[in-house]
């Protein structure tokens, strides 16, 4: 019987070609060149050849609703949340309540004894990268018990090859031929005999790419799709006299805090943190030491003390207003408070926009995307990027400007990813704000070199932590940078 609606494309038909017979497999496929579609072509071939009875599909909750409604647009197979499931046949489990609730773990559990045998799909299976995770540690348990599984994921590999270790354990341990990460790690992995537990050098890549090779279809975008052009540009405005002197002064107070004999280097990651703050408008000074506020003659109370700017709003609504008429743009942002700042700015020019954040209950998120896509009135979206970069299809907008970045270029791409995917027709626009401080540049060069600023930080420290003379270079190398 066929439960599909659509049809396969050419590269979907190779993976399904490759991986029908296996009871184990994985699909390493880009965002947007449809993993979902792919899995559901696979998911019909064992149902007709009664190797499965019932599909438990485990995704993170913000891409839940997405999930369904792929479903429901490709196929005719019934879908249901675990929370109200019943008979439908493939039952949708979050992430997280793998990890936070015991009450529909145990439903998962007691389901998968129930339906033999089932399917179970790990979707982002790069989130389960962590073997002493609660939610990994789970899901191997129930992997035990499920005889046909799949994982899905665009972005296998996010820190190095020790990300491969869980989900391929997940879909069987003969797969890498080690039974524990200890073992593992004995093989592939070199750490510093001076900072343990930092992995140093990587051996035998080649062994796990050989034995992976047969369980895997990997594909990028420009492999397979026939997308119109992106394109870059970056938008700038410049501290205000206020700005700069706060910003010089968060910058100076945490580098005096790093003691040469006793060095720690979270003072510049909490830094990062509050340089970025600063540049992107808002920040409230109460969160620091008031010791840190004299400085040249200057004594500021920051228990009353809190700054901000709506300069990079400002410009970030000017290059809205650049976007042709009728076009949908996302504005993206890192920050709540900058979501504060943006909407006193778009009120102002009576702009009309919904917004999703962290404290956008899903109804609401669900309404203010909708609206997004649907109305002719409302063209702007206004995303909190550590929320929205997973699970959206925004193929309706072809601009996105990034109101400020975030330091994980994995998020970055992941949310790029929302417009450029299969079913978008148009050029794609991207616009990042920026000021000219040193934050925003070292963001800005962290992202074109596809790292983490954050992690490259942490390593510089860790490189240089027992020698006294490297560190007084590394302060006065932050000094300049930042």
């Amino acid at each position: 019987m066929n439960y599909l609606k659509t049809d396969l494309f050419k590269h979907q038909q190779q993976a399904f070609n490759k991986l029908k017979n296996l009871k184990a497999c994985a699909l390493f496929m880009d965002m947007g060149t449809g993993k979902t579609r792919t899995a559901l072509e696979l998911i019909q071939n064992k149902l007709n050849k009664g190797k499965i009875t019932r599909v438990f599909w485990i995704c993170p909750c913000s891409t839940k609703k997405n999930l369904i409604s792929d479903i429901n647009k490709h196929s005719i197979f019934s879908a249901a949340y675990i929370e109200n499931i019943q008979d439908e046949f493939i039952c949708v489990i979050g992430s997280e309540t793998i990890s936070k609730s015991d009450k529909y773990y145990l439903k998962l559990v007691n389901l998968i004894k129930q339906n033999t045998p089932s399917m179970l799909i790990i979707d982002e299976s790069h989130m389960f990268k962590n073997p002493k995770a609660v939610r990994t540690e789970r899901i191997s348990k129930l992997s035990n018990q499920v005889s046909n599984r799949m994982i899905l994921t665009g972005t296998p590999v996010t820190q190095g090859i020790w990300d491969l270790y869980s989900q391929f354990y997940f879909l069987h341990p003969k797969i890498l031929g080690y039974n524990s990460f200890y073992a593992f790690a004995a093989n592939h992995l070199e750490y510093s005999d001076k900072y343990p537990g930092q992995i140093i050098n990587t051996h035998n890549t080649d062994y796990i790419t050989k034995k992976i090779n047969p369980y895997v279809y990997q594909i990028t975008k420009k492999e397979c799709l026939d997308l119109p052009p992106k394109t870059y540009s970056d938008a700038y405005f410049i501290f205000d006299d206020e700005q700069r002197k706060i910003y010089d002064q968060v910058k100076e107070y945490f580098i005096n805090k790093i003691s040469i004999d006793d060095f720690n280097g979270e003072y510049i990651l909490n830094m990062l943190n509050y340089l970025h703050r600063i540049a992107s408008g808002y920040i409230d000074l109460t969160v620091i030491d008031e010791a840190w506020s004299y400085s040249k003659g200057n004594y500021i109370k920051t228990t009353e003390f809190k700054f901000k700017n709506y300069d990079r709003a400002i410009e970030t609504v000017e290059q809205l207003k650049l976007t042709p008429k009728g076009s949908k743009t996302i504005i993206w942002h890192k920050f709540n408070s900058d979501l504060e700042l943006l909407q006193h700015v778009l009120d102002k020019e009576q702009i009309k926009y919904v917004y999703v954040n962290g404290k956008s209950k899903l109804k609401e998120r669900d309404k203010a995307i909708e609206q997004f896509k649907t109305s002719k009135d409302i063209n702007t979206l206004v995303v909190n990027i550590n929320i929205g970069n997973l699970g959206l299809n925004l193929q309706e907008a072809n601009y996105m400007i990034y109101y400020n970045s975030t330091f994980d270029y994995a998020k970055r791409i992941q949310s790029e990813d929302r417009i450029y995917r299969i079913g978008q027709n148009k050029n794609c626009h991207i616009i990042d704000i920026l000021s000219f401080s040193g934050i925003d540049s070292m963001i800005e060069k962290s992202i074109s070199g596809k790292s983490n600023l954050a992690r490259i930080i942490r390593q510089q420290i860790n490189e240089i932590k027992d020698d006294k003379e490297k560190i007084e270079e590394f302060k006065k190398k932050i000094l300049n940078e930042f």
